[in-house]
């Protein structure tokens, strides 16, 4: 059959979905140096206090899933480059198994009022 004069039924075929763009996607990585690094995205839903995202990162003791929660009094201190060094972050992945880069990816979570995620391989 030539492919050019194929009667094609688009009912019948699966349309493709637009991929989120890269710069839409809520997440946290972290390198291979431990650099931790929160999206623009995410970073533009957070509250800031000053200017800056100050939040708190909890993870479970799988390391699997992450939540962040903002506090005027929390320990981290994100500038506007969204980026800080986490030696202790990089430890605890690689003591558990996990090679780095990783990311989380995150969304609202209303029950809990923070963001939560999982890691997402790469």
């Amino acid at each position: 059959m030539n492919k050019n004069t194929q009667v094609i039924d688009f009912q019948k075929m699966y349309k493709l979905k637009t991929p989120a763009s890269r710069y839409s996607e809520l997440s946290v990585s972290i390198s291979e140096k431990g650099m931790l690094t929160i999206s623009s995205s995410l970073f533009n839903k957070m509250e800031k206090f000053d200017n800056k995202v100050i939040a708190d990162f909890y993870l479970t003791s799988d390391m699997k899933t992450l939540a962040i929660k903002s506090s005027a009094n929390a320990n981290f201190k994100f500038p506007k480059s969204r980026r800080l060094q986490c030696n202790e972050l990089l430890y605890l992945l690689d003591r558990n198994g996990f090679s780095t880069p990783v990311k989380y990816i995150v969304d609202w979570n209303d029950a809990n009022n923070c963001f939560t995620g999982s890691l997402a391989t790469l």
